[in-house]
């Protein structure tokens, strides 16, 4: 569109140009003096300067556009943020009279932009983004959710969209430590064997009484401490007592402590 526009300009410059030289040649067939004025001049030469520095810029904006265009499902973050570097050293090496232009600075640094902001799409492709953060994303951009994909690489280069991708990364983030925690200790459980010795060939008691309550011990403290963190509300919200297995540990703790002060009497006694 630009480079059309100063085309048009090319076409009435020309034209003033042509009757510029007529009206001279009418001033010299009636020995009339004829007087130089460069305006004309600099200002086609300023034209041309424009036009050659818009002609290599449309194909830096246009492949831009297309990195832009791609689906949400063909965005890789990795190769993105090496296009736009691709693109940086492409402008940089524009010789320096074209380099002079605002128009060239306006778009080396929409790119630094983008190219410094695009790990916040590495965030948002990883699997701590839910669909439940695409929605409350849609919302806080004020678009639908195909035009929340579709427009993630140019609101990564705007300040506020850029704060509000950078808050929901830490969010999701924040998320998923939670849900990690609680699926290792889910499995930690799971998993976990009771080893059993013949006493005396009467019965069998537990081995490792003191190994398992201090492990009971730390579950208990981390899931009091998790009530404590930001991101326990959106947990509690989505599950409900659900997530809360504190009274399920405090019961086994008082189930084993118990049967572990019957082991202890059983040794007092013997």
């Amino acid at each position: 569109h630009v480079v059309g526009v100063l085309s048009a300009f090319d076409l009435k410059f020309n034209k003033l140009e042509e009757e510029y030289r007529h009206l001279n040649q009418a001033k010299e067939a009636l020995a009339l003096a004829v007087t130089a004025d460069p305006r004309l001049g600099n200002a086609m030469n300023e034209l041309d300067g424009l036009k050659s520095t818009w002609t290599e810029l449309s194909r830096v904006w246009q492949a831009l556009f297309e990195l832009r265009d791609q689906p949400w499902a063909a965005v890789l973050p990795r190769k993105t943020q090496q296009t736009l570097h691709a693109l940086i050293d492409s402008l940089k090496t524009l010789p320096n009279r074209l380099r002079q232009y605002a128009s060239y600075e306006h778009l080396l640094a929409t790119l630094k932009g983008l190219a410094a902001s695009t790990p916040l799409l590495a965030g948002l492709k990883s699997e701590a983004f839910k669909e439940r953060h695409w929605k409350l994303l849609q919302k806080q951009l004020h678009q639908t959710q195909e035009g929340v994909r579709g427009s993630l690489l140019p609101s990564t280069g705007h300040p506020t969209n850029e704060s509000i991708l950078l808050t929901m990364n830490h969010v999701t983030q924040g998320e998923m430590g939670l849900e990690q925690f609680l699926r290792h200790m889910q499995d930690e459980w799971q998993d976990c064997r009771l080893e059993l010795v013949v006493y005396q060939n009467k019965c069998r008691l537990v081995k490792g009484w003191d190994n398992l309550f201090t492990k009971l011990k730390e579950h208990l403290n981390s899931l009091h401490g998790m009530r404590h963190s930001p991101f326990y509300r959106v947990w509690t919200q989505l599950y409900g007592a659900h997530i809360d297995i504190t009274p399920i540990l405090l019961l086994v703790t008082d189930i084993c402590g118990g049967r572990r002060n019957m082991g202890r009497k059983v040794d007092c006694i013997e």
